[in-house]
Formats: structure tokens, sequence, C-alpha cells
């Protein structure tokens, strides 16, 4: 968008939650298509939380008929796709029928998750055999680092040659000690010594967050405050 060009994103998140702030989303950039609640057991719905929530993730079941007339109409010339759903693969599909481009790019490791859960040596099978047989649709996949490609050639037999590296990373100009803010910490009560971190993620097991809590142990076994 910053270079002149336009989007279209399709999600199973109603407009009216994709709308933020700084209102770098639109309207009706925002495609809907049909999804369907992928229940976790780990996750636990607050009491106050709002009604759209899932105990769970919320996955893409299809496009639909709606959603890929709009797509008709927009006539995108690339297709990104970061969802390994139903709504991905009919994406990927309708891409391929109508000659536009498909690249995807990896954003979760789905195929660890099934360890933190029960059944592993039954579920860890079919989620590899998904994930293994979603990605081999697209052209071209770009992962975050070159150890994780190596890592799903091995255990999902992806095509390395079909695969790239995509750097990501925190923005360094935005998050930088030249941006502390003592008045911040003075608002809260926090002195000059100690560490503040913070976690930004959901708070279910396949996510680590025993990793985050050994961070805060070793820290305050060396004698920093937290």
């Amino acid at each position: 968008k910053a270079r002149g060009g336009s989007i279209r994103i399709l999600t199973t998140v109603p407009t009216s939650r994709k709308r933020g702030p700084d209102r770098t989303v639109l309207d009706d950039e925002i495609i809907q298509i049909p999804a369907m609640d992928f229940p976790m057991p780990s996750y636990k719905r607050p009491a106050n939380a709002a009604q759209l929530e899932s105990d769970g993730y919320v996955v893409g079941k299809m496009l639909g008929q709606r959603a890929m007339a709009e797509l008709s109409a927009f006539r995108p010339t690339i297709m990104h796709i970061t969802a390994p759903d139903g709504g991905g693969l009919a994406a990927i599909s309708w891409a391929y029928r109508h000659n536009v481009p498909v690249l995807a790019t990896w954003h979760s490791n789905f195929h660890e998750y099934t360890k933190f859960y029960p059944l592993p040596a039954l579920t860890a099978p079919i989620v590899q055999f998904w994930l293994r047989f979603f990605y081999m649709q697209t052209p071209l996949i770009l992962v975050p680092t070159a150890q994780l490609r190596l890592e799903l050639v091995s255990k999902l037999g992806l095509n390395p040659r079909r695969m790239g590296v995509w750097g990501r990373g925190i923005n360094g100009r935005v998050f930088t000690p030249e941006l502390r803010s003592e008045a911040f910490r003075a608002k809260h009560g926090i002195d000059n010594q100690t560490v503040l971190l913070c976690w930004s993620s959901r708070i279910v097991v396949e996510k680590r967050f025993d990793i985050f809590v050994e961070v805060i142990r070793r820290l305050t076994s060396d004698g920093l405050k937290v």
C-alpha cells in the first residue's frame, strides 16, 4: 500500500474486529470467509470475552460464493497465503484456476503443537500429513530462518528447492533503549533498576510460556529485579 498498491485480506474475522486505531486496514479491504471453531484444551475464554471469541483457533473452511465474486472483481496479481486451513487451500485453488501466482509464508510451528496435547502419537502424523499436503500445493514457501527450513524439509518432507528464507524481526527504531521512558516507570511505580519484560502472545502451552517463566527465574537468580 505504501508503494501505491491495493490489497484484499481474506479472513475469518469480521470487519468490526479488524479495525484498529491506525486504520491500516480499511473496511472495504476485508473479505470475510466462512469459518469454524477448532477448540484447544489449553484455551479458556474469559467470562467477559466478546461473543465472537473462541475457545481455540478459528479456521477458514472455504471461500464461499461471495468471497470468490469479490476476488474476481478485485483481480489480484498475486495471492499470499498465510494460514494452512481450508480457506487457504481454497484460495490456492482459486488462484490456480485464475492464473494468479501463489506464494506462502510460514508463521506458526503447527507441526510441534501436537506434543503439548493428548495423544500426540495419533495426532502428530495427521497434522504433519495435512501440512505436507497443503504446502505441496504452493510453488514457493518463505520461512523465517534457515534452521526452520532444514527442519521442515526433514520433518515434513517439503521440497527445499521450493523454499526460501524471509527473515523477520522487531523494528530496531521502535524497540530501542533510546526510547526508554522514565515517565512511564514513574507512573507505574517502577524504579530504574527493575528489568521490564513484556509477553506478547496468547498464554497457551504451545506458545512456550514456560520459556518466558524460565527467563524471569534466571534473571531473579542473578540478583536482578524483574
